[in-house]
This record gives structure tokens, sequence and C-alpha cells, in this order.
């Protein structure tokens, strides 16, 4: 219909009706392109909400998870150094035998920070990440895959340079046959066997429960780093949904 009434107007010569149409013509196409942009930017900001709600959910999992990763490692290191100073004095106390059997069962099983990637993984492989508008969000969540990345790269070759102290420790543990020795196995004193008089003069033993202490605070400092990264990362995440900023308590 517009095109035929600019064509009648071109005939007829009326280039000031002519004039009107072209300007109703660049309205039309420009309100119809800022409806488009709207449109596509109220979707784009609900995908946002979305996906920052979702990073919240995975940010907290990992936090929960790395606190009490960080609380069982902090507890069986306390049972560790109670192993050696109970060696070092060779006397232990009866009411520290279970921990001291516990502490011997327990030692060097230690476990990496927990990192929930889930949703960062799912935005990254969609080509969604740009879709976060706050650059410092987005730093702090490439700092939690760069620390990641940083912990596994050296698992391996601590767990080579561990293994030969694991060995001889277990090496003079011997648990009864039906005890289940799962990681929260709660293991006392008449569950094993140990000489312990013969321990207190082995001074390689106490030099590899040493080493194996020393690889169990490496991983209660690498949870730690991972807490406070977690903690700010989920500070930025909580004041974009609007939400009250908690303060999270790492150390113990």
């Amino acid at each position: 219909m517009i095109l035929r009434r600019v064509i009648k107007h071109v005939k007829n010569q009326e280039w000031t009706a002519v004039f009107l149409d072209f300007i109703i013509v660049v309205m039309g196409i420009f309100v119809g392109l800022q409806v488009t942009n709207w449109s596509a930017s109220r979707s784009e900001r609900s995908l946002e909400q979305e996906y920052l709600e979702r990073l919240l959910v995975d940010v907290e999992l990992s936090i929960s998870r790395t606190s009490n990763t960080r609380g069982y490692l902090v507890d069986h290191n306390k049972k560790a150094k109670l192993i050696l100073d109970s060696l070092l004095a060779c006397e232990l106390a009866p009411e520290n035998r279970d921990d001291f059997a516990n502490g011997l069962t327990r030692v060097g099983k230690v476990v990496p920070s927990a990192y929930i990637f889930g949703t960062l993984d799912e935005m990254q492989s969609a080509g969604k990440f740009s879709i976060l508008r706050n650059s410092q969000l987005k730093d702090s969540l490439n700092a939690l895959r760069v620390e990641a990345q940083y912990e596994n790269s050296l698992i391996l070759s601590i767990a080579a340079r561990v293994g030969p102290s694991m060995a001889y420790i277990d090496a003079w543990v011997v648990v009864a046959s039906d005890i289940e020795m799962g990681t929260n196995a709660n293991i006392g004193w008449s569950d094993i066997e140990l000489d312990f008089e013969t321990l207190c003069d082995d001074t390689k033993f106490r030099g590899a429960l040493t080493m194996v202490r020393s690889i169990t605070w490496l991983y209660i400092d690498w949870n730690d780093t991972a807490l406070e990264k977690l903690a700010h990362t989920k500070a930025l995440l909580q004041a974009e949904l609007g939400i009250e900023v908690e303060t999270i308590e790492t150390k113990q």
C-alpha cells in the first residue's frame, strides 16, 4: 500500500508527500529494528539470569565439598601429629590409641579441591560465556579454571613423590581382614596389628610420615586458596543476582 502511494505521489510530482512517505518508511524500519533488538536483548538478559543462577549453585556446591574436604584433611593431619609425637616420646596414652590407629590408616589419603564446572563448561562450549556482562565475574570464573588446572597438573608428580613413603607406612600397619577400608572407616586400636615399641625406633617411618604430612598441608593450602577464590566468585554472583552477600570462613 505504501509502495502504491509513493508511486502515485511520484507520478503526480508531489515531492512533499514523497518525502513524508520516505520518512514514514524509514521510521517504520527503525522502529521494527528497535523492537527486534529489544526482544533479542530481553531474551539474552533472561538467559544470562538463568546462567548466573546455575553458576551460583555450582559455586556453592564447590564450596561445600571443598570445606568438607578441608575438615577431613585437617582432622587426619592432627592425628598424624599425634602419631609423630607419640613415637618420639615412645609413649601412647590409652585414650589416644584409637586416634593413633585411625590416623595411621588415613594418613596420605588426600583429596583435591572441588571445582564444579558443569554450567561453565556448557556456556563455553555453546559460545555463551560472553553473555555475562560483568568482566570482573568473568575474570573470577577464569581464575577458578586456572587454579583447578594448576592443581591437576601437580597431582601425578606429587603422588609419585610420596608413593614410596606411603608404601613404607602401609607395610607397618596390618588391618583386620573383616574391616572395610573406606575413606570414612572408623578404625580403632583393636582393629590393627602393630609393634609400637619397635616402631618408635624406626626413624625411616617417622621420616616417611613427616613427608606425607607435609603433602597433606599442601592440599590444605590448596583448599584454602580454592575457598577464597570460590567465596569471591560467589560474592560477585550474589551481587549480580541481587542477593545479600555472605561471608565465608575458610580457616580452622
